[in-house]
């Protein structure tokens, strides 16, 4: 558009472009500024907004450029060249033009809102996205936001909290037999499904990504619970350890993220085993004694934590990912089984974890194996609790098979 400002008139672009160089044979003839200041009086300027790369990281940032000119007639020109590459670009890249946004404001640090407001809303804005936002008020909501919703208007679902927030959207996306591109816009706690498909937590970086229309197949695993489907899961999930520390953590929320760290000293202090029998089938099948003839591998005994890894789990407390050598789409999980062990020894295991040059694998007390399904049955007089994507399920006995590729996301497809 054309806009009058003291004498001078300003056209502004507001899309995005992703590679800021192929536009330079369209405006070889204005003069960059090297700083966006108001232009000099009778000249004619335009703004154009950038999806930058941060140097040395994953993370994108917007940029905005300014050029100018000597008449209006040359800036409408180039600006109308500009749209129609820009339109184009979109509609080969599959940019969506309107979206469902949820925004969970009782995530992590409750930032949800202002992060919706401060650093998505105007991207999409400018973005010429439209989009229709529902706030979560109770628990469940997010589903039956979903369930209440026509799907089939919207070009992508974005979840703003954190990993339950979008566990809670993708059950019900799947039991509506949607195909719908959907979003994990960090907002919680974790955030590990927005770092691990994205390289970092940022919400700038993950609505950029949107925005470009950048997405990408995802695996997920599906839960069931004497037949019947309880659950999916897309980061990972946890029996033992990790869910105890998130049962304790529930009595502390008033704390916000810091409840994990509270909750989790108190259970290293006072670890608990757990007697079950684990029954997994090897991405390739091995010919050993724990292995019967329908592949199926039997491990028993007790253990301190039982993880299941469907993707990396990479987060800002574990940034090289529980399971490293994960993909995003390969449709094989990461068993990781921690037996009995002393305290100093699993705070040992802990400090390796965090640390992205260190194998935290390389313990005696601990097994890897790749799977793609599990049977887990609990034994002992005691039992835990699973940690699903950092909501919990209190129930013991539980099959899990992945699914390769069973949902679309946005995200680079140059991370696996």
């Amino acid at each position: 558009m054309i806009k009058r400002e003291d004498e001078n008139y300003s056209v502004h672009l507001t899309y995005l472009f992703e590679r800021y160089i192929k536009l330079t044979f369209l405006i070889n003839s204005f003069k960059k500024l090297k700083s966006v200041v108001p232009p000099r009086k009778h000249s004619f300027s335009f703004l154009v907004s950038e999806a930058a790369s941060l140097e040395g990281s994953y993370g994108l940032v917007l940029k905005f450029h300014l050029f100018i000119a000597e008449s209006v007639s040359d800036c409408r020109a180039t600006v109308n060249a500009l749209n129609t590459l820009v339109s184009c670009e979109a509609v080969k890249q599959k940019r969506p033009r309107s979206l469902l946004v949820i925004v969970n404001p009782y995530g992590g640090k409750k930032a949800a809102l202002r992060i919706w407001r401060k650093h998505v809303a105007p991207i999409f804005s400018l973005a010429r996205i439209f989009f229709e936002v529902c706030v979560t008020e109770y628990s469940g909501h997010a589903k039956d936001i979903v369930y209440k919703s026509n799907l089939k208007n919207y070009d992508g679902l974005v979840c703003i909290g954190g990993d339950g927030t979008f566990n809670e959207v993708l059950d019900a996306v799947i039991s509506v037999d949607s195909d719908i591109c959907l979003s994990p816009l960090p907002g919680g706690s974790t955030n590990c499904l927005a770092y691990t498909t994205c390289g970092v937590a940022t919400p700038v970086t993950s609505a950029l990504h949107i925005v470009l229309g950048n997405h990408r197949p995802l695996d997920c695993a599906q839960v069931f619970n004497q037949g019947a489907l309880v659950k999916h899961v897309v980061t990972m999930m946890s029996y033992g350890f990790l869910g105890d520390v998130m049962r304790t953590s529930e009595k502390y929320r008033w704390m916000g993220p810091s409840r994990y760290d509270y909750a989790g000293f108190q259970r290293v202090m006072t670890p608990e085993f757990y007697y079950g029998r684990i029954s997994f089938k090897r991405a390739v099948p091995l010919n050993d004694s724990e292995t019967d003839r329908e592949g199926w591998t039997h491990v028993e005994g007790e253990h301190l934590c039982v993880n299941i890894a469907v993707c990396r789990c990479q987060c800002a407390k574990c940034p090289g990912g529980m399971a490293p050598q994960n993909k995003l789409d390969d449709g094989i999980a990461d068993l990781i089984l921690v037996g009995k062990c002393s305290r100093t020894a699993y705070i040992h295991h802990l400090l390796k974890l965090s640390d992205i040059n260190e194998d935290h694998f390389n313990f005696k007390f601990v097994k890897h194996e790749r799977i793609t399904e599990l049977k887990y049955n609990a034994l002992g007089d005691t039992s835990s609790c699973w940690n699903i994507d950092g909501e919990l399920l209190f129930t013991s006995n539980l099959h899990l098979i992945m699914k390769k590729k069973l949902i679309e996301i946005f995200a680079p497809p140059y991370i696996q």
